[in-house]
């Protein structure tokens, strides 16, 4: 039920924009069509005196074909689907997961393997039945999975992208208390934006009903005080440096001459005399 509500909000959050799309496009060719009107009606005595002197109609076809302002693949209609995670989902989520840590290696498929096991919390994205997922979001307790390979190996790469000590601290504390979940979040770079908020809101809610529903021994697992995620954050690499470094940057990247100075041109025939050796 859970699954089935969120994955309506998303189409319906999907959809909104070409709705709105389609509403606009009816309404200009409303207001071309009035125009079209208005115009015929001026000059409806002038074009009756002068048929014989008129261009000739040019067919639908012809029209279609000759105008450079249609676009076939203008819009696409894609309808999302959220599913539990299953067996047949393995290679389809390994190949969203592989970069998870940026391209580092890791064990991936025991990863893989705990989020289709873990079926009662968890969702994944696919366009059909039968496809591939195109997203996947999912929460796994720390301490729960603390022994397997993967979670140790998540835990190293996080620890050692934190460059400041106390936040390094901070986040190993968090990381081994209890009650931590690890929220894995991946989805491919052109999935629409608005699958977000119902993949959350899905996620929260399965979250309430295994902490209620799950056997006793796992339910606790469920009751979680925190979450940690990873993600991906952009940062200019020339930002706070001085300006004068910044443009040396710049130059040595490719982008120019980092002074004012015009580029030398060619040397005049003095020039080049006095540079020739003496014989």
């Amino acid at each position: 039920m859970g699954k089935r509500k969120a994955m309506e909000k998303a189409q319906a959050a999907v959809a909104e924009p070409e709705q709105q799309k389609l509403k606009d496009e009816e309404q200009e060719s409303e207001n071309n069509d009035d125009e079209s009107e208005g115009t015929s009606s001026q000059g409806g005595e002038d074009s009756s005196s002068s048929e014989d002197d008129s261009a000739p109609e040019v067919s639908d076809d012809q029209e279609d074909e000759d105008s450079p302002d249609e676009d076939p693949f203008d819009q696409i209609d894609v309808n999302f689907q959220f599913f539990d995670p299953k067996e047949s989902d393995f290679h389809g989520l390994k190949a969203l997961l592989h970069t998870y840590l940026d391209g580092q290696q890791y064990d991936s498929s025991p990863l893989v393997d705990t989020i289709i096991a873990q079926s009662s919390v968890g969702t994944v994205v696919r366009t059909g039945e039968d496809e591939d997922p195109i997203a996947v979001m999912t929460v796994l307790n720390t301490q729960q999975h603390s022994q397997a390979g993967f979670m140790g190996q998540i835990r190293q790469y996080v620890l050692g992208k934190c460059r400041d000590t106390a936040v390094k601290d901070k986040v190993a504390k968090a990381w081994d208390a209890a009650g931590t979940g690890l929220i894995i979040n991946e989805r491919l770079v052109n999935c629409p934006p608005q699958l977000a908020p119902p993949l959350v809101q899905a996620l929260f809610d399965e979250v309430g009903w295994a902490a209620e529903d799950e056997p006793q021994d796992v339910r606790d697992f469920f009751k979680f005080k925190q979450y940690l995620l990873v993600t991906r954050v952009y940062s200019d690499p020339l930002a706070g440096q001085p300006a004068a470094a910044a443009a040396a940057a710049a130059a040595a990247a490719g982008a120019g001459p980092s002074s004012g100075k015009p580029p030398a041109g060619p040397k005049s025939k003095k020039q080049q005399q006095q540079q020739r050796p003496q014989q």
